[in-house]
């Protein structure tokens, strides 16, 4: 996508990774921290922004997020695979022999560290000798069609801790991680409440059309797939929420990340969404903060249309504060909830 604009041309030391997404606040901060660290370590050491978006949305994402680190696509999804990067933020070192001297969150590793790290590893090679890059044709955004409502296809992908949601155009939405992360996504569920066996829970992108009726969609990738489902009851602590009013729902119009783009940014307390339903919002609460929640209207009373959100979701009394604002009554207590499995 680009080229560093701080590190200089000379043979290095050490090769820092940081894994990001667009969607992921906390990456911007690591970014910006990075940026700082390139600087200082323009000879030394070469860092390495690497995501598996799509082009496109990487490329208007950098638009509105300037930074003069080099930044990449990841080829196939080989290097998220090859270090098994389930959490963003994540950055991996390296040295000149591709050994891995250091993982974790870029924002903690810190300068008395690399000063170790170029002590203790002295040899160098040069950049384009130890990161190999590759010119390849994805598909554009703009010529994605499906036929009917939806395409399932399996894909190299090592699943995040949330899936890729990316409104692709004004009728399509992707959504790229785990069969269990996509039928959680067309249940409006959060993942802790579908199990899908082990062996059949590999990696997918599906592609959906945004008015398409999302049961339906589940019950034609069963049949896809061969599947078969059953649903059980669990009792446990469950957040009860009650839409009482319209009005005070943010319309689609006060966030406009256009298209494409991802459809929510997540950092370490809130939730930022553009476009998102009553429905999916709430299974993306229930996802991070691991309360199942209960809508309590009526299906003919809640519709399916975008609205957008910010939401903290991270302690209780704010989570609870937010969703009054927005219109809901909630009721926090023991009850049961569906558990959805698949094999």
């Amino acid at each position: 996508m680009q080229y560093s604009q701080l590190a200089s041309p000379d043979d290095k030391q050490l090769f820092l990774i940081d894994f990001w997404a667009t969607w992921c606040a906390p990456c911007i901060t690591v970014s910006e921290y990075l940026n700082v660290v390139q600087a200082k370590y323009a000879k030394e050491l070469y860092v390495l922004s690497l995501s598996e978006e799509n082009p496109e949305i990487v490329e208007k994402f950098l638009k509105r997020h300037k930074t003069k680190l080099a930044v990449s696509l990841d080829y196939d999804n080989q290097n998220f695979k090859q270090y098994n990067i389930r959490a963003l933020p994540s950055g991996v070192l390296l040295n000149a022999e591709g050994k891995i001297i250091w993982r974790g969150n870029p924002a903690d590793l810190k300068d008395r560290q690399i000063d170790q790290f170029l002590r203790q590893n002295q040899r160098k090679v040069p950049i384009y000798n130890f990161l190999q890059y590759k010119s390849y044709e994805t598909e554009t955004i703009q010529s994605i069609e499906i036929e009917g409502d939806y395409k399932l296809n399996e894909i190299t992908y090592n699943p995040q801790t949330l899936p890729i949601v990316e409104q692709l155009n004004d009728q399509l939405t992707s959504v790229k991680g785990s069969l269990q992360q996509i039928l959680a996504y067309l249940l409006d569920t959060g993942q802790q409440q579908v199990q899908v066996r082990k062996p059949l829970n590999q990696s997918y992108q599906l592609i959906i059309n945004q008015q398409a009726d999302k049961n339906e969609i589940v019950s034609a990738i069963k049949k896809q797939l061969g599947l078969k489902s059953e649903q059980t009851q669990k009792t446990d602590e469950i957040l009860e929420v009650t839409l009482v009013s319209y009005d005070l729902l943010w319309d689609k119009k006060q966030i406009n990340w256009g298209t494409p783009n991802a459809k929510f940014l997540v950092d370490d307390n809130q939730i930022t969404a553009d476009n998102m339903s009553i429905r999916e919002i709430l299974a993306l609460i229930s996802e991070l903060h691991n309360i199942p929640i209960q809508l309590m209207n009526q299906n003919q009373y809640i519709n399916s249309y975008p609205y957008d959100w910010q939401v903290h979701y991270r302690f209780k009394d704010l989570l609870i504060s937010n969703l009054n604002d927005y219109g809901f009554k909630t009721n926090l207590q023991k009850g049961s909830f569906p558990i959805y499995i698949f094999n």
